[in-house]
């Protein structure tokens, strides 16, 4: 049955110290890739980090932020009559808005306090949602839609800008997550369910800097030409 081979090697201990070895083996093999893997991972996240880094401070020692800012100062007016819209909504008195301004605050709405958790919570984040969805739908139609050039460049502007300034600013992310913490402590069940998103916006805005704007605005735009390129295809 085993020609050349004792029949010994396939059974009994023998099989074992084979199937040992095997383990053993590819153990060790895969520990070896998963090294080399994690090398090489850590090595593009440290060249990443480094550009990111270099990036943001070459934006912010340039002044950059004040000249793409200020060309998406559409997305600035969306996010702040969101907020404003909220207020309103949840009854919450406004003390001071601005729509658009210039300097590095280019917009804001200041109110009274909210209460509330929820309140807290839509007010600041509900922007976000309005400016994602407004890009999408300008990136959308710019891309789908049969419309003269210089259309569909204004409403991919117009995308760009919203996208930009989705994400909450650093000063909102910071009070939503101090209120986050202070009533999930409380065992508020919204804090507690909401808490990982907001840690996310958090984290985004503390170390993403001006290039998570930037990042955020590309994959919006990445979206709508996938959705172009699915309606070329088909």
């Amino acid at each position: 049955m085993y020609e050349g081979i004792p029949p010994s090697i396939y059974e009994g201990p023998a099989l074992l110290v084979v199937l040992g070895i095997l383990s053993i083996a590819i153990v060790i093999a895969t520990v070896a890739a998963m090294e080399v893997f994690i090398g090489i991972s850590l090595g593009f996240l440290s060249i990443f980090m480094e550009i990111w880094v270099l990036s943001n401070l070459a934006i912010h020692v340039l002044k950059l932020f004040y000249l793409i800012y200020i060309f998406t100062f559409p997305g600035v007016i969306f996010h702040e009559f969101s907020h404003y819209i909220m207020c309103i909504l949840c009854r919450v008195r406004v003390k001071a808005v601005k729509f658009f301004r210039r300097g590095h605050i280019m917009g804001y709405v200041t109110h009274e306090s909210t209460g509330t958790f929820w309140k807290h919570f839509l007010i600041i984040m509900v922007p976000f949602f309005v400016n994602t969805i407004l890009s999408l739908l300008f990136f959308l139609a710019a891309f789908l839609m049969n419309l003269p050039l210089w259309l569909s460049l204004f409403f991919l502007w117009l995308g760009i800008s919203a996208a930009i300034h989705a994400t909450p600013d650093v000063y909102d992310a910071h009070s939503l997550w101090m209120e986050t913490k202070k009533e999930a402590k409380k065992w508020n069940i919204l804090a507690i369910f909401c808490s990982p998103v907001v840690l996310v916006v958090f984290v985004l805005n503390t170390f993403g800097g001006y290039m998570w704007d930037l990042l955020y605005a590309f994959c919006l735009l990445i979206v709508g030409f996938f959705a172009f390129v699915i309606k070329f295809i088909s």
